[in-house]
């Protein structure tokens, strides 16, 4: 039996008000970018410890890593910023491009930087300027 026009009107009003209600809903949402489309889902990937890893990698390579490059790093990752000092952002930047070679996306990365940076500040101390690393290389072992 076909739809009267009234009440074909009525329903598509109510597909556009449904509609604008879950945009609405989605307004913090940013738009997806075009290097967004061809990513993996990273829903197997445990960001903290890609973070973690980069960290030692850094510190094996590099003796003068000291914690306070490490939770620099992690807090301009959490705020999407850049840090003021050359070595935190060269820190910063490899922390990224393992991330992003994991096909991690910015949200997951702020959230998981966070999440970091609230263990590294409780593991830090002014007297053992490497005390962060060391807990680190114990949690990944």
């Amino acid at each position: 039996m076909p739809k009267s026009p009234k009440l074909r009107s009525n329903l598509k009003a109510a597909d556009r008000r449904r509609r604008r209600r879950n945009l609405a809903g989605r307004g913090h949402d940013r738009p997806t970018a075009p290097s967004d489309v061809n990513r993996r889902p990273t829903d197997g990937v445990d960001v903290p410890q890609l973070l973690i890893e980069a960290v030692l990698s850094i510190a094996e390579r590099e003796a003068a890593l000291n914690d306070s490059a490490v939770v620099g790093a992690l807090r301009a990752i959490k705020n999407g910023s850049t840090s003021r000092s050359a070595y935190t952002q060269a820190v910063c930047e490899e922390m990224i491009r393992r991330l992003e070679a994991a096909a991690v996306g910015e949200p997951q990365r702020r959230k998981s930087a966070g999440e970091l940076l609230t263990i590294a500040l409780d593991n830090t101390d002014s007297e053992s300027p490497d005390r962060l690393i060391r807990y680190l290389a114990l949690i990944a072992s």
